[in-house]
């Protein structure tokens, strides 16, 4: 079951870009209570996962940049579903 707050953030009139940032912190400030949560959504061409949302990483982390899925088994394991 989909959260109230959740279901309003997706379906608000925001473009998706002003309503991940938030609510990626409330998913992981709030709601399951992690220290830190990143959300990557799979690029266009399929190949890799940029980061959409982040919340409690480091600047070092993020400047990691996207991640390229020829060089990650986990991340091409949850992209095949």
């Amino acid at each position: 079951m989909t959260p109230d707050w959740c279901q309003h953030s997706l379906v608000d009139e925001k473009a998706l870009d002003e309503s991940l940032p938030s609510l990626g912190s409330q998913v992981a400030a709030g709601t399951v209570g992690f220290k830190a949560c990143s959300l990557r959504l799979l690029a266009p061409a399929g190949n890799h996962l940029r980061q959409a949302a982040v919340y409690g990483l480091s600047r070092a982390y993020m400047a990691k940049g996207p991640v390229k899925l020829e060089h990650s088994p986990i991340d091409r394991l949850v992209v095949a579903g």
